[in-house]
Formats: C-alpha cells, sequence, structure tokens
C-alpha cells in the first residue's frame, strides 16, 4: 500500500485531494495532512508516508523548502508538487531538485493519478530488484 501525506494550507483542497480518487482500489491510502511545510515535517517523521503530495505555495514553508528537506532527510519519500500555471519554472526547478513530479493546478485527476501509478510503479520495481539481488547474492555465497 502506498502511503500518501497531502500537504497544502486550503482545507477545501486536501479534502478534494483526499477524496477525489478511490485510493484503496489503486492500492493507496491517505495517511495524513498538513497545513505547510513545518507541520508536514513533523508528520513525515510520525507516518513515514511513501509519497507526499505538496503544494508549492504555502506559509511558513514552501513546497521548495519542503522537498529540498525531505530529499536530504528522508530520501524514501517520493514528492509530488502541485502548482498553478504562473508558478511553471518554479516546479521545473524543484524537479532539478529531485522531486518525482509536478501536477499543473486546477488538477486533473487523471494526471494527478498518472503521476502517482508511475511513483508507485517504480518503487514496486526497484523493491523487486532489491529481492532479486539479495536472493543472488545468497545464492553466490550459499556453499
Amino acid at each position: 500500500m502506498l502511503k500518501l501525506l497531502l500537504v497544502d494550507d486550503e482545507p477545501l483542497f486536501r479534502e478534494y485531494l483526499r477524496t477525489a480518487v478511490d485510493w484503496d482500489s489503486y492500492g493507496m491510502a491517505v495517511v495524513g495532512e498538513a497545513r505547510d511545510g513545518m507541520e508536514a515535517l513533523e508528520k513525515i517523521g510520525r507516518l513515514a508516508p511513501d509519497v507526499v503530495l505538496a503544494d508549492i505555495r504555502m506559509p511558513r514553508m514552501d513546497g521548495i523548502e519542503l522537498a529540498e528537506r525531505v530529499l536530504h532527510g528522508h530520501p524514501g519519500v517520493s514528492l509530488v508538487l502541485l502548482t498553478a500555471h504562473d508558478e511553471f519554472e518554479y516546479a521545473r526547478s524543484a524537479l532539478r531538485l529531485g522531486v518525482a513530479d509536478y501536477v499543473l493546478k486546477p488538477i486533473a485527476k487523471d494526471e494527478l493519478l498518472l503521476a502517482l501509478l508511475r511513483i508507485r510503479d517504480t518503487r514496486r520495481h526497484v523493491a523487486r530488484e532489491r529481492v532479486q539481488g539479495k536472493h543472488a547474492l545468497s545464492c553466490q555465497t550459499a556453499p
């Protein structure tokens, strides 16, 4: 199950993200929400999400600073930034930091879901490779 943390300063938008998709049917679950990057960092430590969906523009700590902190402090967490059209260059610079993807607002459910499915599939692929690599290693060391 892919665990999602929703981060946006607008409560109605967080509610939309939480209810717009039948997350369970895609092997995903919303494990928490945060109003800004500061609250998100605290919740990431407690909830251990796989993916953080974060707005770029928020008070106290914006999505770019959150991305920098998460990518350095929690390298196993993938980030998807949510951005308005006029913030495109800002979002592109976030991709250079290592953000997994960005989705333009207003959010198209299909676009958001595709971004998350790509992340889910990549994580599954990496996990399978790790298991196969460990299996191959144990076979090599066995007498």
